[in-house]
């Protein structure tokens, strides 16, 4: 984080370490999906991905299996309710539509935007997408619902003893 002697980190910068740590690569499966916040706001949440080949559809295919679209905004979307509530609260997926637009070339830099638009009682609404960081083409769109203070576990440090 970058900051001021004698300042205090911003909100959008604990938020952006936050993410960066619950993507870091001691994690097995974000360690393969290459995944890096890029901003993490209130607002909105950006992560660019290089996933691995070992999510190619097929042993010499050279696209890979849609469901990592679905892995990473269902990831990137979990980030979004967090950064929204400014809370680790634990959450879960509850509902997730996904529209594949554009199948995943294997070596391919891509780009996840999502957006917690709406907070309804417990339940955290968001939409968001997934492009080629290239040429902006979008590959996948999805929009899902979350429960908020689920009996899951938490993510906040000050919680667990982490």
């Amino acid at each position: 984080m970058s900051k001021q002697p004698g300042s205090e980190p911003s909100p959008s910068e604990i938020w952006q370490e936050a993410a960066r740590t619950f993507f870091s690569d001691s994690h097995p499966l974000f360690h393969s999906l290459g995944m890096r916040p890029l901003a993490v706001k209130k607002e909105g949440v950006s992560v660019s991905c290089l996933p691995d080949d070992s999510f190619r559809a097929g042993k010499n295919d050279q696209y890979l299996h849609s469901g990592v679209l679905t892995i990473i905004l269902d990831s990137v979307f979990g980030i979004a309710v967090f950064a929204r509530l400014q809370d680790l609260r634990p959450i879960a997926t509850i509902n997730l539509k996904m529209e594949y637009i554009k199948p995943l070339t294997a070596n391919a830099l891509i780009k996840c935007t999502a957006n917690c638009y709406a907070v309804r009682g417990n339940i955290g609404h968001v939409r968001g997408e997934i492009s080629d960081a290239q040429s902006n083409q979008i590959l996948a769109t999805a929009t899902a619902a979350f429960m908020i203070g689920t009996l899951g576990p938490s993510f906040n440090p000050e919680t667990t003893g982490k």
